[in-house]
């Protein structure tokens, strides 16, 4: 198991899930990162970040990081 797997275990599923769509895990990280749901421009930015890496585990890591240091995250959670 990687270092990165251990720190954030749930993105590493999350990601591995491919029986479902990409909006719909965008939609689980950002509920259980944010407490609200997306708007349709944050699903779109997302989803397109995540279609254009390659190593899908990695940039889920990467999607959750860049929540992790928002403003609303940091100031509301």
């Amino acid at each position: 198991m990687s270092r990165t797997s251990l720190t954030f275990p749930r993105s590493s599923r999350i990601a591995a899930a491919t029986d479902r769509a990409t909006d719909d895990r965008v939609r689980e990280i950002f509920l259980r990162t944010m407490g609200r749901k997306l708007r349709d421009e944050e699903t779109e930015v997302a989803v397109d970040f995540l279609n254009s890496q390659g190593d899908q585990a990695d940039a889920y890591r990467s999607l959750l990081w860049s929540l992790l240091v928002t403003n609303e995250f940091m100031f509301s959670h």
